[in-house]
């Protein structure tokens, strides 16, 4: 299976999520300002192939787009940059949080990283390689 990294593209933060194999990790939150640096970082100790964005509706999403598409340019063609559906993703993390035994205080903690991994996982789980 080829390695992906995710990214739920916010205005202030940036969730990021890799994948071992089938399943898909929460990896960090890194500031926006710092993104673009940080993902190279990140896609050479790796050794990712696919940079997935995610794209709701919107001016974020256009400026998700964007962000892709600066990735695309900078990497070249090394790395395939795809953009997804990432409608709700957020929406869905926080109920499943709430639904466990997650402390109040942690469920309020930034989620960047856990939409980048459900973004990742639905892409695997649809794209079987």
């Amino acid at each position: 299976m080829k390695k992906i990294l995710a990214v739920d593209y916010g205005s202030k933060r940036i969730g990021l999520a890799v994948n071992h194999e089938w399943l898909a990790e929460p990896l960090k939150i890194i500031p926006n300002n710092e993104a673009l640096s940080r993902i190279f970082e990140i896609i050479q100790q790796e050794k990712i192939e696919i940079v997935l964005i995610g794209v709701a509706d919107g001016v974020i999403a256009d400026q998700a787009k964007i962000f892709g598409k600066n990735i695309a340019e900078k990497a070249g063609k090394t790395v395939e940059v795809i953009e997804v559906d990432e409608t709700l993703s957020s929406v869905e993390i926080h109920k499943k949080l709430t639904q466990g035994a997650m402390p109040k205080k942690q469920r309020q903690q930034p989620i960047d990283h856990f939409a980048a991994a459900a973004i990742l996982q639905d892409y695997i789980d649809t794209h079987p390689a």
